[in-house]
């Protein structure tokens, strides 16, 4: 077990389909507590943002049209 999971460059991960996505999961599994450090712009879509917080919290973070709406009201 991890106390910590420090993961930079954490915008490689948006993706749920790719393997760094899948291992930033396991990783995250064994993990007490996770940053992601990136220091590239976000200019990913909303799913994109929304798959990087659910890697961080998917019991909060569990559908993506509700992430949306939270963002427009934002």
């Amino acid at each position: 077990s991890l106390d910590v999971l420090i993961i930079d460059e954490a915008h490689h991960l948006r993706n749920p389909e790719t393997q760094t996505n899948q291992l930033g999961r396991l990783f995250k599994r064994v993990s007490e507590y996770a940053v992601l450090l990136t220091a590239t712009p976000i200019h990913n879509r909303n799913a994109d943002l929304f798959s990087l917080l659910r890697l961080l919290d998917p019991d909060t973070f569990t559908r993506e049209d509700v992430f949306s709406q939270i963002l427009e009201a934002n």
